[in-house]
This record gives C-alpha cells, structure tokens and sequence, in this order.
C-alpha cells in the first residue's frame, strides 16, 4: 500500500456521498492519512451540519485517520506556495504537508489540479 494524503474536500465528499468508483478506488487502494489542517476542517463541517449520534459517529470516523503534524518546515513551504502559486493559507499548509512528508495528495479542489503530486479527484 502506499501512503496518500486525503484532503478536506475528498473527505467531505466521501461523508456525503458525492465520490466517484474511480475516487473510491483510490482510497481502498491506499494507506490514507490527512494533515491536522483538515483534521480541523472536518471536525468544522461536521459541528456545521451534523447532530447527536450521527455527529458522534462521523467524528470517530475521521480520528482513525493518521494525521501529519505541521512543523518549520511544513509552514515555510506552505508560505512559498501561498506566494509562488497563489493558493489559500489552508490548501497551502495541506499541500505543503504532502511535499515534505513525500506522499502524494487526493484533492478535489481546482486550485491544486494538475500540480506534481496532486491526483485529482472530480466530485460526483
């Protein structure tokens, strides 16, 4: 199996229902681990939009994720590609995750398509 970071939006999709059997694939097919930028994330959304037991099941769901901390490192590249490729603090800081940890990343978000590392993976 080989290590992938999840982004935020694969996840979100995932929970609701939105991936593709190719997406799908991907994540059955791979060792997935997400950074604590979208541990945070999730547990964002899921506070949004779920309640009561659902919410406490959603919530175990994205703590067996492993999750890769941020350090100096992590934060300096995540600040060239704020800069260098105009991307927003958050897809930034993730990205940055998966370059210095070298392990690709599964993302839905266009900003990241098509940049080394990155599979794309178009929501339903």
């Amino acid at each position: 199996m080989t290590e992938i970071l999840v982004d935020t939006s694969v996840i979100i999709s995932y929970l609701k229902g939105n991936t593709t059997e190719s997406t799908d694939r991907i994540l059955a097919s791979n060792e997935n681990v997400i950074s604590l930028i979208t541990y945070f994330e999730v547990l964002k959304f899921l506070y949004k939009t779920r309640q009561g037991h659902e919410l406490e099941f959603f919530k175990q769901k994205i703590q067996q994720y492993d999750t890769r901390p941020l350090n100096p490192k992590i934060c300096e590249t995540a600040a060239k590609l704020v800069h260098t490729h105009g991307l927003c603090t958050a897809d930034a800081l993730i990205y940055a995750t998966a370059i210095e940890n070298g392990i690709g990343l599964i993302t839905s978000d266009t900003d990241l398509k098509g940049k080394p590392g990155v599979i794309y993976a178009k929501p339903k």
